[in-house]
């Protein structure tokens, strides 16, 4: 099979904009199509319009194929993958990336069987040496050890790439690009069935999805005392997240370790609460867009990667600052229900 040298994203659109895992995978697909000499394309879901926003059409991407389906804002893999089979058939890139996100891994997985492609998913890092060999690294073992893996005799490649595995700086503006909208024609009323959506508890999503994450350390103390950073992330719409240590002491399940040898996170707000800040876990929340930390250690190293320092005792300050914010919630309640608010 002959080839092009372009490479394509899969990319998603929730209430019109890019989604944070969105603009970490366009970056790489950047970085990735300098490498190889080939153009960026990005394939676009979760949007119909060709009336898109100026910084996804000056992305840098060449092409933009906004891949159309009846309902952009329902789950239909089934749509996308189809789109993406025939263009694949009519221009044959050298690597298609996309998030390691639900939408991204099944509809990935299913392009990859169809076309007989390589893929490695849950990606940390891609890469491309001189040769062209693509190099991919990922976690295996529950996260123990990192693999080094290359896929060596397919001709189009595919990976996915963990949230917070790649820069969230969004792209230099350039040149508008060319876009298409493309379907694949399917009978959405005799073919496809239409669930309820329901939106994922904040508390219960995949820690690597969540906007807002509450985060323990040794600090802590204990297991019973998590109720209070618990607490904290109901009132705020969060979720709560540990260091290693809790883990260690069986204080908090595994799957909710952030850090190098857990899950990498990019929240609009992380707050860190009793956590030291040793290399390996400031490496996993580097890409939070605010980071809000509390320690009774003025000199605890968490302080030089944060946006606001609170030297207090977490157990005394967390459950005021969940108070207040409780206190005010209830007055735009009230505020909302037509009750004047003095102040």
């Amino acid at each position: 099979m002959t080839v092009s040298q372009d490479v394509w994203v899969l990319t998603e659109v929730e209430e019109g904009e890019l989604s944070e895992s969105s603009i970490e995978v366009i970056s790489k697909g950047l970085e990735i199509g300098q490498k190889l000499g080939g153009d960026l394309w990005l394939l676009l879901t979760g949007l119909n319009s060709e009336d898109i926003p100026d910084n996804i059409a000056c992305s840098g991407a060449a092409r933009i194929y906004i891949l159309a389906a009846p309902d952009s804002s329902s789950y239909l893999p089934d749509f996308y993958e189809k789109s993406i089979l025939a263009l694949i058939d009519s221009q044959k890139p050298r690597f298609i990336l996309s998030a390691s996100s639900n939408l991204g891994n099944e509809i990935m997985t299913e392009l990859a069987v169809n076309i007989k492609a390589g893929i490695v998913k849950d990606c940390v890092s891609v890469d491309v040496d001189e040769k062209g060999l693509f190099i991919y690294t990922k976690p295996l073992y529950g996260n123990k050890v990192y693999g080094t893996i290359s896929c060596q005799n397919c001709d189009i490649q595919m990976a996915t790439l963990k949230t917070g595995s790649a820069s969230t700086k969004k792209p230099s503006a350039g040149s508008r690009a060319e876009i298409t909208t493309i379907s694949p024609g399917i009978d959405y009323e005799t073919e496809v069935k239409r669930g309820e959506f329901i939106k994922g508890d904040p508390a219960t999503i995949d820690i690597s999805e969540a906007e807002i994450i509450v985060a323990g350390g040794r600090g802590v103390g204990n297991a019973d005392n998590f109720k209070i950073l618990e607490d904290l992330a109901a009132a705020l719409g969060g979720t709560v997240g540990v260091s290693m240590v809790p883990v260690d002491e069986d204080w908090v399940s595994k799957k909710k370790m952030i850090g190098q040898t857990g899950v990498s996170v990019s929240p609009k707000l992380y707050i860190a609460c009793g956590i030291s800040g040793a290399s390996h876990h400031v490496l996993g929340i580097k890409d939070s867009r605010n980071i809000i930390s509390v320690n009774i250690d003025k000199y605890a190293p968490i302080f030089k990667v944060t946006d606001i320092k609170i030297t207090a005792d977490l157990l005394e300050i967390i459950p005021v600052i969940t108070r207040k914010l409780k206190e005010r919630k209830a007055l735009d309640t009230k505020n909302d229900n037509g009750i004047e608010r003095n102040g």
